[in-house]
């Protein structure tokens, strides 16, 4: 895993189309979780605007998708991406 793989899956209350795009284009990294929200997916962290509202990721799929996808409606499950933004 490089620095800019990131493992994501959409918070419970996230937008159906953050749902869709993190299950159409995902990566699976892992086995579904019980509460509906699918698996962990893996995606490559192109840029961050941390200055929009809402603050949002732009993220590339393996299959070749990039698209951008708000922060507030994701969770990281790991800190990789941490080290490209450091004193952010």
């Amino acid at each position: 895993m490089n620095d800019t793989t990131v493992i994501l899956q959409p918070k419970l209350n996230a937008t159906n189309r953050t749902k869709d795009r993190i299950r159409q284009h995902g990566t699976p990294s892992d086995k579904d979780f019980k509460d509906g929200r699918g698996c962990p997916m893996t995606f490559t962290l192109m840029r961050r605007n941390d200055n929009a509202w809402p603050p949002s990721w732009l993220l590339q799929a393996e299959d070749g998708w990039l698209g951008w996808i708000p922060r507030n409606e994701i969770d990281v499950l790991n800190n990789s991406w941490r080290s490209l933004h450091k004193g952010k």
